[in-house]
């Protein structure tokens, strides 16, 4: 068995194939709008594929979904892609989550966010309040 450097088996094209098929199956029963997947290893992108629309009911703006597409995945940002880097990260003894956010973003420091950590911010424990989000143009 072949091993990358998190001791995952090395995905068959055949494999990510299927789980390319089965979310193109998803979105065709309308259980989300579109999608854009990456298979990587190391540095290497080993497969992609996209699929469905940008919006879910129709708009002027909708657009297909590509692999460039942003998408705004919200507080589920924090499950998918941030935690998951984070506790790699901790993993390799190069930050602690109860690390202030200063340390790694200075401007972060002031109006008394110091004490923030980065297990304040994964866990909405922080204090601060809700932004709004505002179009990028």
């Amino acid at each position: 068995m072949e091993l990358h450097s998190f001791g995952c088996r090395v995905l068959e094209e055949k494999r990510i194939q299927a789980a390319f098929a089965l979310l193109e199956a998803e979105r065709g029963k309308g259980n989300f709008p579109g999608f854009s997947a990456l298979v990587g290893q190391g540095d290497q992108t080993l497969a992609s594929s996209s699929g469905g629309f940008t919006h879910p009911v129709s708009r002027a703006d909708n657009q297909p979904v590509t692999g460039s597409t942003i998408f705004d995945c919200a507080s589920l940002t924090k499950v998918v892609v941030t935690l998951p880097l984070l506790l790699i990260l901790v993993d390799h003894g190069r930050l602690s989550l109860s690390d202030p956010v200063s340390r790694y973003l200075p401007a972060f420091a002031g109006e008394g966010k110091e004490q923030v950590t980065l297990q304040h911010l994964l866990t909405h424990t922080s204090g601060l309040p809700s932004s709004e989000l505002t179009p990028v143009k």
